[in-house]
């Protein structure tokens, strides 16, 4: 569903004003951010408390959760009425930023090239689900089981996982 406005807002008179109890909405979006949820968590609080999207679509999600703090028009830029503090967005963006963990900044993703399964050969990805740390790729492993074969579950340096793999 694509609005036609941010939400928060409406147009009346021909102007672009704020909806107050959608500006109530975008007020607790940030609040609950800059007070450490997730977009999950926050999604889930909206839809708790009773906070519509729109009518064709209600159900808050973490994605819409996202465009929302990602949205400038909040703190009054392109001729929007602000909703909340320019302050209160810049920390958001900020704590984004803090929280957003860069892809390929993990210390363990130097062994992934040099990482290999010590029964069919297949070079191992990491993993971040409890219980396993490396696998080979998806129908890959011993037996041909569909999913992939895991190594070890506490990490590389583990001595099962050091039998189990082979470094190049």
């Amino acid at each position: 569903m694509n609005r036609k406005m941010p939400y928060g807002y409406q147009i009346q008179n021909g102007m672009i004003v704020t909806q107050s109890q959608e500006a109530a909405g975008v007020k607790r979006i940030f609040s609950l951010y800059l007070a450490g949820k997730s977009r999950d968590q926050i999604a889930d609080a909206l839809n708790t408390e009773g906070y519509c999207y729109s009518a064709e679509s209600p159900k808050w999600d973490k994605n819409r959760v996202r465009q929302a703090l990602e949205n400038p028009r909040y703190m009054g830029a392109h001729d929007y009425p602000a909703i909340i503090a320019d302050e209160t967005f810049r920390m958001a963006q900020a704590m984004k930023e803090k929280r957003t963990r860069k892809r390929g900044n993990h210390p363990a993703l130097c062994l992934t090239p040099k990482l290999h399964c010590g029964h069919c050969g297949h070079s191992l990805r990491r993993i971040t689900n409890p219980g396993a740390a490396w696998r080979t790729p998806a129908g890959r492993g011993t037996a041909g089981r569909s999913g992939g074969q895991t190594a070890g579950a506490g990490g590389v340096a583990e001595e099962a996982e050091v039998r189990i793999c082979r470094v190049r």
